[in-house]
């Protein structure tokens, strides 16, 4: 089904555009239909899309070089202001007269950012389909400002887009409570997201704590919030097989709060993933503390791959699950 990826090629199969090149940038870059664009250097934090670019054979970076370029593409993510971040970003990396072209599904907020461009600059052009929208902007004048997240409780190091940048998620929050006494020997935060979890359990006395998180963004923030972890590795849990630091081996404790969305509907199959790898990565007797929106079932999925669990304990729509191997 065609959707916001076909709908940013429209200006350039239509001629309305220079066609982009190895000059051009691509931020939240996802494979093009038909493998367009092969030339452009995509910017991709997520692992997931990250490994799918590569695999398409897309010059793919986690995090972009800081040479201004010819011209710049952006897919909306789900988030406001991460995409008036990368819009600015990609306004500032773009040379004088330059094209900047941003695409997003109606569901984005798309229209709502070009409203947000066209109070900075003069929209160029702009297209509808595929439920859709795609603007462009022709680089003139100064750089533009990027928005930044204040640090969440003025002491952990977050940026715009992250998953709980405002405020300590309350699921977060209630399965912190419970380590003390739980966390026994080499510990794995899975979906370790900025660090919180992991920096929680460093408080409690952890000796070694591994992060595995999809979104590379996130791990570079988790080694300011976490540094006492022992490694840091860019992994998407869903598809990858997570390793310990050391080259091998099994956890004794896992701690996470899996995600349960990559967009705006609850995606319970996620959380069973996460929990699927936990039960891998554990040993006979290994134990999972893990945290869920209090309506996702897991505990079906929790009851095939574990010998038994409890629910420790219940708050502000979050229950905290312990599983043992």
């Amino acid at each position: 089904m065609a959707d916001a990826r076909d709908t940013l090629l429209l200006p350039f199969d239509q001629d309305l555009l220079p066609q982009p090149d190895g000059d051009w940038l691509f931020l939240e870059a996802q494979p093009l239909p038909g493998g367009a664009l092969p030339e452009v250097l995509c910017e991709q934090g997520h692992r997931g899309f990250y490994l799918a670019l590569e695999q398409a054979g897309y010059n793919t970076a986690a995090e972009r070089d800081e040479i201004s370029r010819a011209g710049a593409l952006v897919l909306a993510n789900r988030n406001r202001i991460a995409n008036e971040r990368n819009l600015a970003r990609a306004w500032n990396a773009t040379r004088e007269g330059g094209v900047v072209a941003f695409a997003g599904d109606t569901n984005s907020s798309v229209k709502a950012l070009r409203k947000w461009a066209g109070r900075r600059t003069e929209v160029a052009g702009s297209l509808s389909k595929h439920h859709a929208v795609v603007f462009w902007l022709i680089k003139s004048g100064d750089d533009w400002p990027l928005a930044e997240a204040p640090a969440v409780n003025h002491e952990f190091h977050v940026a715009p887009g992250m998953f709980s940048a405002r405020d300590i998620d309350k699921g977060s929050a209630l399965l912190a409570e419970q380590f003390v006494g739980k966390l026994h020997g080499r510990v794995a935060d899975f979906g370790a997201g900025w660090g919180y979890l992991s920096a929680k359990a460093l408080e409690v006395s952890v000796e070694h704590i591994e992060l595995y998180e999809a979104d590379h963004a996130a791990l570079e923030a988790a080694k300011i919030n976490a540094p006492g972890a022992a490694s840091f590795s860019w992994c998407d849990i869903t598809s990858e097989a997570p390793l310990r630091s050391n080259g091998g081996g099994t956890f004794d404790t896992i701690i996470m709060n899996p995600p349960f969305h990559t967009s705006r509907a609850a995606e319970p199959a996620l959380g069973q993933t996460f929990i699927e790898a936990a039960s891998k990565a554990l040993p006979q007797g290994g134990r999972l503390l893990m945290v869920a929106n209090s309506r996702l079932p897991y505990e079906a999925v929790l009851t095939k791959h574990f010998r038994r669990f409890s629910a420790l304990t219940h708050r502000d729509g979050f229950k905290v699950l312990e599983a043992v191997r």
